[in-house]
């Protein structure tokens, strides 16, 4: 698996020719060629120009080159240059910090930003969560959960990153069905993990949700529970964690009912 993975959102292209050049729509059309081809000499350049042990993420606003190409060397020989010119732009572009270059440590931690800043009402205006624009025609609780699922470790991960009000805050624009549907196909991801009930007992203290949001509730301790026991629990977990929340409300309301049926 490849070190590095780049996309490029869009690549526009100008070219300008001497006055005196032939033909100038054949250069046109032979450097179109070359720029559609330009990928694995582009990953070539990139390798050696790029530290191979980083696994963050960096996003690039835009990035400009004004190269000089020899119109008479060949497609091989074009390319190389090319990558090798954009490549060596790219890793200028990442020695330092500026407006429209942005890090994250992680797809987990740029997932993690996304989603708090959906949480405040702010996401959809930051050129750097552009990635997301597809989720912008959906409501607030959907688009979360379309997020959070399209990786399931991804999204727990970034559900772990949250701190305690950021992630309050987005359990309540997630609502009590999405909740359940995060912490179902989450839960269904995961292989089974070690006995629990320890950790949920030392979560249950911290837990901030309302207890009557037991839904809420019950994503809240299965985060606390997967980053207690280091593991994604399984459905056992998920289980395990609704019945806790369940009780916890029961207790709240002074309801015996539910605590009878368990006994």
């Amino acid at each position: 698996m490849p070190a590095h993975h780049l996309d490029i959102e869009r690549f526009s292209l100008t070219c300008l020719v001497a006055q005196d050049q032939p033909h100038p729509e054949h250069v046109r059309d032979r450097l179109d060629e070359v720029a559609t081809r330009l990928g694995t000499a582009l990953a070539d350049s990139l390798a050696a120009a790029l530290d191979t042990q980083g696994h963050g993420v960096c996003l690039i606003r835009r990035i400009e080159l004004d190269l000089a190409l020899n119109a008479d060397a060949t497609e091989p020989e074009l390319r190389a240059e090319w990558a090798q010119a954009i490549a060596v732009a790219i890793a200028r572009r990442l020695s330092g910090d500026g407006d429209g270059v942005v890090r994250f440590s992680s797809r987990a931690a740029q997932l993690a930003h996304f989603l708090d800043r959906l949480g405040a009402g702010g996401a959809w205006s930051l050129w750097y969560h552009r990635q997301y624009a597809g989720l912008c025609a959906l409501p607030d609780a959907m688009a979360a959960r379309t997020a959070l699922l399209a990786d399931p470790a991804t999204g727990l991960a970034s559900l772990q990153l949250l701190d305690g009000w950021a992630r309050q805050r987005l359990l309540g624009v997630l609502g009590a069905a999405e909740c359940r549907r995060v912490l179902d196909d989450i839960a269904a991801a995961a292989p089974p993990c070690s006995p629990a009930g320890e950790h949920i007992v030392q979560a249950l203290a911290a837990c901030g949700t309302s207890p009557a949001l037991t839904d809420a509730a019950a994503l809240e301790l299965y985060v606390a529970l997967a980053t207690a026991s280091g593991e994604s629990p399984g459905l056992a977990g998920a289980a395990l964690v609704r019945a806790v929340a369940t009780v916890r409300a029961a207790i709240a309301r002074g309801d015996a009912a539910p605590l009878d049926a368990l006994g």
